[in-house]
């Protein structure tokens, strides 16, 4: 006769589940953020050429508007 576990009532699965959930939920979050950041250094970029203003404007760190502004431009 087999031994038959329910896992859904395992601690230990609903711990990982848990975690799992959380650390999804983080890199989407990070992610959204990440995109948002992109688009809103293209958006002042049309008004705005130079990264360190742009930077200022955005109050983000002058080397990452540099960064996605080469990733915008190709």
């Amino acid at each position: 006769m087999p031994i038959t576990i329910d896992l859904k009532n395992d601690p230990y699965y609903q711990e990982g589940i848990t975690k799992g959930i959380q650390e999804g939920l983080q890199k989407g979050i990070q992610k959204g953020i990440q995109k948002a950041m992109k688009q809103s250094i293209k958006g002042v970029y049309l008004i705005e050429k130079d990264p360190k203003k742009i930077a200022q404007i955005l109050n983000v760190d002058e080397n990452f508007v540099k960064e996605t502004l080469k990733e915008i431009k190709g």
